[in-house]
């Protein structure tokens, strides 16, 4: 690895915005969630319920 493509790689880490997932806000949200998504039959299914969720707690 070159130095452009090192420089390249620590400057997309930095772009990146890590957005924490905050269990003590909103536990039992989390929880069922959580056990909704362990019930689903399809990849397609836990997505859309995390998104829910994420989308619903974000307010």
């Amino acid at each position: 690895m070159d130095e452009e493509q090192i420089y390249h790689s620590i400057r997309m880490r930095e772009d990146r915005k890590v957005v924490p997932f905050e269990r003590e806000r909103e536990p039992d949200v989390y929880r069922k969630a959580l056990e909704d998504i362990t019930k689903a039959d399809t990849a397609g299914q836990m997505l859309a319920i995390a998104y829910r969720v994420l989308s619903e707690n974000k307010k």
